[in-house]
């Protein structure tokens, strides 16, 4: 099978590998186009436009930072003939966008399955994401080996637009844990409280996550250089979350309190850092 893959970032270079290293033959497309060269010493087909990609295979595969790159990428000015493919979108969009994104790409002839990723860096090098897959169940079946190549067995939630809700609910985990998380250490570093024995204790009791361990030397030490998930796209993904709670009816007090956190981190020029910055936000530093 051939397979585009549109979206050559910080996830997407490990996801793009994996496929070439399954045998599929993969072309590789990203707007800014040397990420995407080293690809080629792999075996891959590195396209200089995304009309290009989209012409070379019948299967698109998106891993692009929100629902406008998505549209970027799949409908520019002189886009392509959409008519037959399947359109896979494994970014973090909300679910509204997803079903918008659905009906562009049905509109043109097209077929469109969401299926978000949990997971970094080192799991999509290992093929070790979670797959949450929205779509029709024969899709579902139709793409699972394919999907296999990011984890080792791809979970079917629904209809469009549930796969990106499960994200957004995993992804208010990871923003509202790292954010608690940062109020503790901060805490107890002022306070002149070891942190050994506050590990210890938080690690015995029914508070303990295992993100707070997997974070504690980025955040303890302050270093956010290397990303593996930029404060900017958590920045984007607060906002979808807040976006779907009150189209939902929730209260979304705590996410608003996270998101100006956020804010404050992105105006004093900490998008590109580890989300984990939200750390050096919380202790009031510029």
């Amino acid at each position: 099978m051939k397979i585009s893959f549109m979206g050559i970032g910080l996830m997407g270079r490990p996801m793009a590998t994996r496929l070439i290293q399954a045998g599929y033959e993969v072309t590789v497309y990203n707007r800014t186009k040397e990420k995407a060269l080293p690809l080629q010493t792999l075996g891959a087909q590195v396209a200089t436009s995304s009309q290009e990609a989209i012409m070379a295979s019948p299967l698109i595969i998106l891993m692009v930072a929100d629902f406008s790159a998505c549209c970027d990428v799949l409908f520019p000015e002189a886009a392509a003939s959409l008519e037959g493919k399947t359109i896979i979108q494994m970014g973090t969009i909300s679910p509204r966008q997803s079903k918008d994104l659905m009906n562009l790409v049905n509109q043109r002839g097209s077929d469109y399955l969401e299926a978000p990723v949990l997971g970094s860096i080192a799991e999509a090098e290992r093929g070790e994401l979670t797959v949450l897959v929205g779509s029709r169940e024969e899709q579902f079946k139709q793409f699972e080996e394919v999907l296999k190549c990011f984890c080792p067995q791809p979970i079917y939630v629904g209809q469009v637009g549930q796969a990106a809700s499960f994200k957004l609910a995993l992804n208010q985990l990871i923003a509202s844990l790292t954010a608690s998380f940062a109020f503790s250490l901060n805490l107890i570093r002022k306070r002149g409280i070891p942190l050994e024995l506050f590990m210890e204790v938080l690690r015995r009791s029914s508070l303990y996550a295992f993100h707070f361990d997997k974070k504690l030397s980025r955040m303890w030490g302050e270093d956010y250089s290397n990303p593996t998930f930029p404060l900017r796209l958590l920045y984007k993904d607060v906002n979808l979350m807040i976006e779907e709670g009150l189209e939902l009816g929730l209260q979304v007090d705590a996410l608003a309190g996270i998101l100006k956190l956020l804010e404050r981190g992105m105006n004093q020029g900490w998008g590109e850092k580890d989300y984990t910055a939200i750390n050096s936000i919380v202790l009031g530093k510029q």
